[in-house]
């Protein structure tokens, strides 16, 4: 692997690179706008190695490694574009901070590099308040690299890792990778994807990923699996009872050009309480 060493710092993503390939920088903008320049060719010239890795602090306490030229979320923060509105970050912690005495139990389906996970241990160590997360995530290479980040973080002791894909039963399934954003493997083939090849992944029933939680409700449930939300939702509020339903639902919706995802969740007691460009967060009704 070519590693590039660049000492970053993202503290709200706030940048300092100290040395590097790419060269000393002095301040945020000229580390970041050299960064920039290094995606820029590798959209020119494709012959720069994608697996070029950029070591950093992301919230100003967790050491991570982030992969630009691999992951639409790296390249986020690359670009001070977190994935969340700053809308969704005030609920979140709002929901984090509603109750301190118990640990915060949060799903993480379709974990990725780990981001909203470190989002969740953020605002519980600013509230006070202990992390119980479960974190799946189905692709070899993005799971390795979930465990890192959560062990660098930290915070793996509070983590759950399943390296798994949900599904509408378990076995197995076909999961395409996409050639330039290891998040968006899905197991539904999107007419717009580069695909990189398959990979065939272990599926699990979601009733069965979150039952670490000892029959208790998840507090918030993140997920993101490219399209393949309803296929995993129908058959678990279907199967289950509402005593053990996520109490906060945060979905992506930007796949849901026919508001599939967002009928079956107020069908089933759910209130739309954002709408974001990419995401809803729903609360259950009870």
């Amino acid at each position: 692997m070519f590693v590039v060493k660049n000492g970053f710092t993202f503290s709200r993503f706030n940048a300092l690179a100290h040395s590097g390939w790419v060269g000393p920088a002095t301040n945020s903008y000229f580390s970041r706008k050299a960064l920039r320049l290094l995606i820029s060719l590798q959209k020119k010239i494709g012959e720069l190695p994608k697996n070029i890795c950029f070591s950093g602090r992301l919230f100003d306490r967790y050491d991570i490694d982030i992969y630009p030229f691999l992951n639409q979320t790296d390249r986020r923060l690359l670009h001070d574009n977190p994935p969340w509105t700053q809308e969704e970050h005030d609920l979140i912690q709002q929901i984090i901070s509603a109750e301190l005495d118990r640990p915060f139990r949060f799903a993480d389906i379709g974990a990725n590099m780990g981001l909203y996970t470190m989002l969740a241990a953020k605002l519980c160590e600013d509230a006070g308040r202990s992390l119980n997360a479960v974190c799946v995530e189905p692709q070899e290479s993005v799971g390795q690299r979930l465990e890192k980040n959560l062990q660098s973080a930290g915070i793996i002791d509070s983590c759950h890792i399943e390296m798994c894909a949900v599904g509408e039963q378990n076995g197995t399934l076909e999961l395409m990778l996409h050639d330039t954003n290891q998040g968006e493997a899905s197991m539904v083939r999107q007419p717009t994807t580069s695909l990189a090849g398959t990979e065939i992944v272990e599926t699990r029933l979601l009733r069965e990923l979150i039952d670490r939680f000892d029959s208790q409700p998840v507090d918030l449930m993140k997920i993101d699996i490219e399209g393949y939300e309803a296929k995993v939702l129908e058959p678990f509020f279907r199967d289950t009872s509402n005593a053990i339903w996520p109490r906060w639902v945060h979905i992506e919706t930007i796949h849901d050009a026919t508001d599939e995802l967002r009928k079956i969740l107020t069908k089933n007691g759910y209130v739309e309480r954002l709408r974001g460009t990419f995401d809803s967060i729903f609360k259950l009704d009870v």
